[in-house]
């Protein structure tokens, strides 16, 4: 097993989920070797029991601010919300309360990416509040987009551009109108 330094280290919200999870690792090695020099012959046992006891205690420190049976509701409506924008609402109630493991237990195809994405909302925006919607602005008055789009269009600029008709003869003998802005674009393909 490889050594821990003993150089500092920052808060452990500060460290990614890989590197909490090589940490997590090392110290069940630790505490792996400590069983073993204190009970070798029961390890697994014991292993056991001590996990069982961290698991229930952090279940006892976490309140609860939902009571039993309210999340049921939000359930019923996750499930029957059509797009991912309502349902992310509904799921920031949920991830206030609830770890991402109770979550994924109630509703199975919830992601990872998508309780995160939730949680974040109810950072970002509010639990249950829709995003702002944003307003896109107009560029250009579209008055003035008229005025512009005559001038350049009007006989004034626009002098070897070919508009109007042409009547074209057809080998048949009918006459066919044709764009003269198709007559020219043809000898070109």
């Amino acid at each position: 097993m490889r050594c821990l330094s003993e150089e500092e280290r920052g808060s452990w919200n500060m460290y990614s989920k890989s590197s909490k999870s090589v940490y997590c690792n090392k110290f069940l090695e630790i505490m792996k070797k400590i069983i073993t020099t204190v009970f070798p012959q029961n390890i697994e046992d014991v292993f056991h029991s001590v996990t069982m006891l961290l698991s229930s205690n952090d279940q006892e420190q976490k309140p609860q601010v939902l009571p039993k049976g309210s999340s049921d509701p939000l359930v019923n409506l996750f499930k029957k919300a059509e797009s991912w924008r309502h349902k992310r609402q509904i799921l920031s109630f949920l991830t206030q309360t609830m770890s991402y493991n109770q979550v994924s237990q109630m509703l199975p195809d919830v992601t990872e990416n998508k309780y995160y994405a939730a949680k974040s909302h109810a950072k970002i925006v509010g639990p249950g509040l829709p995003l702002s919607t944003t307003s896109t602005r107009q560029r250009m008055d579209p008055v003035k987009l008229d005025n512009f789009l005559d001038f350049i269009t009007s006989s004034h600029v626009v002098r070897d551009l070919p508009y109007g008709e042409r009547k074209i003869k057809m080998s048949d003998g009918t006459f066919m109108k044709c764009q003269m802005l198709y007559v020219v674009w043809v000898p070109e393909m």
